[in-house]
Protein backbone atom coordinates (compact mmCIF):
# COMPACT_ATOMS: atom_id res chain seq x y z
CA UNK A 1 0.00 0.00 0.00
CA UNK A 2 1.63 3.39 -1.24
CA UNK A 3 1.32 5.75 2.23
CA UNK A 4 0.69 9.24 2.00
CA UNK A 5 2.86 11.51 1.51
CA UNK A 6 4.20 13.73 4.36
CA UNK A 7 2.69 16.72 5.08
CA UNK A 8 3.96 19.46 2.83
CA UNK A 9 4.62 17.18 0.24
CA UNK A 10 3.37 17.48 -4.04
CA UNK A 11 3.24 14.70 -6.12
CA UNK A 12 2.03 15.45 -9.82
CA UNK A 13 -0.31 13.43 -11.07
CA UNK A 14 1.11 11.37 -14.14
CA UNK A 15 0.22 12.76 -17.68
CA UNK A 16 -2.09 10.71 -19.47
CA UNK A 17 -1.18 8.16 -21.80
CA UNK A 18 1.36 5.42 -21.38
CA UNK A 19 3.62 5.19 -18.47
CA UNK A 20 7.66 4.25 -18.96
CA UNK A 21 8.42 2.41 -15.07
CA UNK A 22 12.09 1.18 -14.19
CA UNK A 23 12.62 -0.32 -11.62
CA UNK A 24 15.52 -0.89 -9.27
CA UNK A 25 16.49 -3.43 -7.15
CA UNK A 26 17.43 -6.93 -5.99
CA UNK A 27 15.80 -10.67 -6.25
CA UNK A 28 12.45 -9.30 -4.65
CA UNK A 29 12.29 -6.73 -7.71
CA UNK A 30 14.04 -9.65 -10.06
CA UNK A 31 11.00 -12.01 -9.53
CA UNK A 32 13.95 -15.09 -8.39
CA UNK A 33 12.05 -18.08 -7.64
CA UNK A 34 8.30 -16.52 -8.67
CA UNK A 35 6.72 -18.65 -10.87
CA UNK A 36 6.61 -20.17 -14.22
CA UNK A 37 6.33 -16.84 -15.52
CA UNK A 38 9.14 -15.15 -13.50
CA UNK A 39 9.61 -11.36 -13.75
CA UNK A 40 8.46 -10.21 -10.30
CA UNK A 41 6.26 -7.58 -9.54
CA UNK A 42 6.89 -5.50 -12.35
CA UNK A 43 5.74 -7.96 -14.67
CA UNK A 44 2.15 -7.78 -13.12
CA UNK A 45 2.16 -4.17 -12.18
CA UNK A 46 2.85 -3.47 -16.26
CA UNK A 47 0.26 -5.69 -17.09
CA UNK A 48 -2.49 -4.43 -15.12
CA UNK A 49 -1.39 -0.57 -15.79
CA UNK A 50 -1.33 -1.61 -19.82
CA UNK A 51 -5.12 -2.31 -19.09
CA UNK A 52 -5.58 1.26 -18.44
CA UNK A 53 -2.79 3.15 -20.35
CA UNK A 54 -1.94 0.75 -23.85
CA UNK A 55 1.59 1.26 -24.85
CA UNK A 56 3.31 1.32 -21.05
CA UNK A 57 6.57 -0.64 -20.88
CA UNK A 58 8.52 -1.63 -17.50
CA UNK A 59 12.17 -2.01 -17.61
CA UNK A 60 13.21 -4.38 -15.00
CA UNK A 61 16.56 -4.08 -14.04
CA UNK A 62 16.69 -5.86 -10.65
CA UNK A 63 19.64 -8.49 -10.16
CA UNK A 64 19.36 -11.28 -7.26
CA UNK A 65 22.17 -10.21 -4.26
CA UNK A 66 22.36 -6.56 -5.25
CA UNK A 67 22.27 -3.69 -2.09
CA UNK A 68 21.89 -0.22 -2.46
CA UNK A 69 25.99 0.18 -2.83
CA UNK A 70 25.75 -2.25 -5.73
CA UNK A 71 22.85 -0.38 -7.42
CA UNK A 72 25.29 2.98 -7.47
CA UNK A 73 28.69 0.82 -8.71
CA UNK A 74 27.68 -2.27 -10.55
CA UNK A 75 28.88 -5.63 -9.71
CA UNK A 76 31.39 -7.70 -11.58
CA UNK A 77 31.27 -5.81 -14.87
CA UNK A 78 27.57 -6.00 -14.47
CA UNK A 79 26.38 -2.03 -15.38
CA UNK A 80 25.33 0.28 -12.44
CA UNK A 81 21.53 -0.15 -12.11
CA UNK A 82 21.53 3.46 -11.28
CA UNK A 83 23.23 4.75 -14.34
CA UNK A 84 20.70 2.46 -17.03
CA UNK A 85 17.55 3.72 -14.98
CA UNK A 86 19.10 7.61 -15.47
CA UNK A 87 19.66 7.53 -19.46
CA UNK A 88 16.68 5.44 -19.95
CA UNK A 89 14.10 8.24 -18.21
CA UNK A 90 15.73 10.92 -19.20
CA UNK A 91 15.61 10.14 -22.67
CA UNK A 92 11.75 9.70 -21.82
CA UNK A 93 9.07 12.17 -22.18
CA UNK A 94 5.54 11.22 -20.96
CA UNK A 95 4.27 10.02 -18.34
CA UNK A 96 7.96 7.92 -16.19
CA UNK A 97 7.87 6.32 -12.67
CA UNK A 98 10.88 4.90 -10.90
CA UNK A 99 10.35 2.10 -8.32
CA UNK A 100 13.18 0.87 -5.85
CA UNK A 101 13.00 -1.53 -3.19
CA UNK A 102 16.66 -2.22 -2.07
CA UNK A 103 18.59 -2.97 1.03
CA UNK A 104 17.26 -6.70 1.96
CA UNK A 105 20.82 -7.92 1.29
CA UNK A 106 22.73 -5.37 3.16
CA UNK A 107 21.05 -6.93 6.22
CA UNK A 108 21.62 -10.45 5.42
CA UNK A 109 25.92 -9.61 4.40
CA UNK A 110 25.66 -7.32 7.47
CA UNK A 111 24.72 -10.12 9.95
CA UNK A 112 25.77 -12.86 7.94
CA UNK A 113 29.80 -11.89 7.46
CA UNK A 114 29.77 -9.39 9.65
CA UNK A 115 29.22 -10.17 13.61
CA UNK A 116 29.05 -6.12 14.03
CA UNK A 117 29.25 -4.10 16.75
CA UNK A 118 26.97 -1.05 17.66
CA UNK A 119 29.63 1.30 16.33
CA UNK A 120 29.68 -0.76 12.81
CA UNK A 121 26.03 -0.83 12.79
CA UNK A 122 26.26 2.83 13.00
CA UNK A 123 28.60 2.94 10.09
CA UNK A 124 26.85 0.93 8.37
CA UNK A 125 23.62 3.24 8.55
CA UNK A 126 25.37 5.83 7.23
CA UNK A 127 26.46 3.94 4.23
CA UNK A 128 23.33 2.62 3.38
CA UNK A 129 21.19 6.42 3.89
CA UNK A 130 24.28 8.06 1.84
CA UNK A 131 23.46 5.49 -0.90
CA UNK A 132 19.63 5.88 -0.50
CA UNK A 133 20.34 9.26 -0.90
CA UNK A 134 22.66 9.10 -4.35
CA UNK A 135 20.06 6.62 -5.50
CA UNK A 136 16.85 8.90 -4.91
CA UNK A 137 19.04 12.17 -5.69
CA UNK A 138 19.53 11.05 -9.29
CA UNK A 139 16.42 9.57 -9.99
CA UNK A 140 14.49 12.74 -8.72
CA UNK A 141 16.80 14.64 -11.49
CA UNK A 142 15.30 13.08 -13.82
CA UNK A 143 11.62 14.51 -13.82
CA UNK A 144 10.52 11.12 -12.75
CA UNK A 145 7.90 10.10 -10.24
CA UNK A 146 9.44 7.94 -7.72
CA UNK A 147 8.27 5.16 -4.88
CA UNK A 148 10.39 3.27 -2.81
CA UNK A 149 9.88 0.52 -0.30
CA UNK A 150 10.47 -0.14 3.57
CA UNK A 151 11.52 -3.30 3.77
CA UNK A 152 9.97 -5.96 6.16
CA UNK A 153 11.67 -7.69 9.13
CA UNK A 154 13.88 -10.06 7.56
CA UNK A 155 14.45 -11.60 11.42
CA UNK A 156 11.08 -12.99 10.99
CA UNK A 157 11.76 -14.63 7.97
CA UNK A 158 11.66 -18.78 7.97
CA UNK A 159 15.18 -18.76 6.80
CA UNK A 160 16.82 -16.89 9.75
CA UNK A 161 13.65 -17.10 12.18
CA UNK A 162 13.91 -19.69 15.50
CA UNK A 163 13.82 -22.53 14.84
CA UNK A 164 15.18 -21.77 11.09
CA UNK A 165 13.69 -23.63 7.90
CA UNK A 166 15.02 -27.01 8.21
CA UNK A 167 14.95 -27.73 4.50
CA UNK A 168 16.75 -24.58 3.48
CA UNK A 169 18.67 -22.61 6.79
CA UNK A 170 20.28 -20.09 3.78
CA UNK A 171 21.89 -17.75 6.88
CA UNK A 172 23.27 -19.97 9.65
CA UNK A 173 25.99 -17.45 10.49
CA UNK A 174 23.02 -15.40 11.68
CA UNK A 175 23.14 -15.88 15.69
CA UNK A 176 19.77 -15.66 17.75
CA UNK A 177 21.65 -12.23 19.48
CA UNK A 178 21.76 -11.15 15.80
CA UNK A 179 18.62 -11.24 14.61
CA UNK A 180 17.43 -9.31 17.44
CA UNK A 181 20.16 -6.51 16.49
CA UNK A 182 18.79 -6.88 12.58
CA UNK A 183 15.16 -6.34 13.64
CA UNK A 184 16.10 -3.13 15.45
CA UNK A 185 18.65 -2.29 12.00
CA UNK A 186 15.72 -2.48 9.71
CA UNK A 187 13.96 -0.22 12.02
CA UNK A 188 16.81 2.45 11.28
CA UNK A 189 17.18 1.98 7.21
CA UNK A 190 13.52 2.16 7.12
CA UNK A 191 13.36 5.52 9.22
CA UNK A 192 16.49 6.42 6.36
CA UNK A 193 14.10 5.75 3.75
CA UNK A 194 11.22 7.47 5.28
CA UNK A 195 13.33 10.58 5.54
CA UNK A 196 15.04 10.60 2.21
CA UNK A 197 11.42 10.09 0.71
CA UNK A 198 10.31 13.23 2.60
CA UNK A 199 13.23 15.15 1.47
CA UNK A 200 13.18 13.91 -2.38
CA UNK A 201 9.47 13.98 -2.54
CA UNK A 202 9.17 10.01 -3.35
CA UNK A 203 5.89 8.42 -2.13
CA UNK A 204 6.59 5.26 0.22
CA UNK A 205 5.51 1.39 -0.08
CA UNK A 206 5.13 0.44 3.32
CA UNK A 207 6.13 -3.35 2.98
CA UNK A 208 7.30 -3.46 7.24
CA UNK A 209 4.13 -5.37 8.29
CA UNK A 210 3.00 -7.77 5.41
CA UNK A 211 2.77 -11.13 6.18
CA UNK A 212 4.17 -12.47 2.60
CA UNK A 213 7.90 -13.13 3.78
CA UNK A 214 6.45 -15.29 6.85
CA UNK A 215 3.95 -17.39 5.36
CA UNK A 216 5.16 -20.43 3.41
CA UNK A 217 1.97 -20.03 0.93
CA UNK A 218 3.75 -16.53 -0.41
CA UNK A 219 8.04 -17.55 -0.05
CA UNK A 220 9.94 -19.36 -2.79
CA UNK A 221 12.92 -21.82 -1.16
CA UNK A 222 14.61 -19.46 0.56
Amino acid sequence: TATPTPAGTQVAALPAGPVTLVMLGDSLTEGQGDDAAAGGYPRRLVERIQSQRPGSTAANLGQSGWTASDLIQGVNGEPAQLNAAVTQLTGTTGAKVALLWIGSNDLWYLYEFGNPDAAAESQDRQRYTADIDTLLSQLHATGATILIGLLHDQSQRPVVADPPNPNEPAFPGISAAERQQMSQQVIAYNNALRSKATQYGALVVDFYDTTIFTSPATLADD
